[in-house]
C-alpha cells in the first residue's frame, strides 16, 4: 500500500526527469550528443581499467598478456573518446566502412563460388556509403543523434508520467 504509492511517485519524478533531459537535448542536441559520447568513453575507459585489474589475478594467468593489451586498448580508446571532439562518429563511420568493405569481398567469393552474390553485394556498397557519410558529415550526425536521443528522453519520460499517475494505489489481489 505504502509500497505502490511510492513506487508511483518515483515513477512520476523519473519520468518528469527524462521529459526534462530529452527537453534540454532537443534544445541542445550537439551538446547532448557530446555529453553520451564523453559517457560512452568513460564507460570504456572504466572497462578498460576493469579489464587491467582482471588480468593480474591469479586465475587469469594463463591469459595475462592478452587482457594487459586489451585493457591498454580499451583505456586508450576510452580517452580518447572522451577527450578528441568527434573521434566516436569519425570511429564508427570507419567501422561503418570496413564492414562494408568486408562484406564486399564477401560477396565476391561467393560469386566465385557460384553462390548469389548481388544482394550481399548491394548491403557492401550502402554500408561504405553510409560510413563515408558518417565520416564526411560528422558534425550534422551529431546534431542528428542529439535529436533521436531528445525525442526518446521526452517519449519515456512522458510514458512513465503517464504509467505512474494511471499506477492504482493500491494493486488488486491476484486469486488463486
Amino acid at each position: 500500500m505504502k509500497n505502490s504509492a511510492s513506487r508511483k511517485i518515483l515513477l512520476i519524478i523519473i519520468g518528469v526527469v527524462l521529459a526534462a533531459a530529452g527537453v534540454i537535448a532537443l534544445l541542445e542536441p550537439q551538446g547532448a550528443t557530446a555529453l553520451l559520447v564523453y559517457l560512452f568513453g568513460l564507460a570504456v575507459l572504466l572497462s578498460g581499467i576493469g579489464t587491467a585489474i582482471t588480468a593480474f589475478l591469479p586465475s587469469f594467468a594463463d591469459s595475462r598478456r592478452s587482457l594487459i593489451v586489451l585493457a591498454a586498448a580499451s583505456i586508450l580508446l576510452g580517452v580518447l573518446i572522451m577527450i578528441i571532439k568527434n573521434v566516436f562518429i569519425l570511429l564508427l563511420g570507419i567501422g561503418v566502412m570496413l564492414a562494408g568493405v568486408s562484406l564486399a569481398i564477401v560477396s565476391l567469393q561467393w560469386k566465385k563460388q557460384g553462390l548469389s552474390w548481388f544482394g550481399s553485394m548491394c548491403a557492401a556498397i550502402a554500408t561504405i556509403v553510409v560510413g563515408i557519410v558518417l565520416t564526411l558529415f560528422f558534425s550534422q550526425i551529431q546534431a542528428a543523434i542529439g535529436v533521436i536521443l531528445g525525442v526518446g528522453l521526452l517519449a519515456v519520460g512522458i510514458i512513465l508520467v503517464v504509467v505512474g499517475i494511471a499506477m492504482p494505489k493500491q494493486p488488486k489481489e491476484l486469486k488463486a
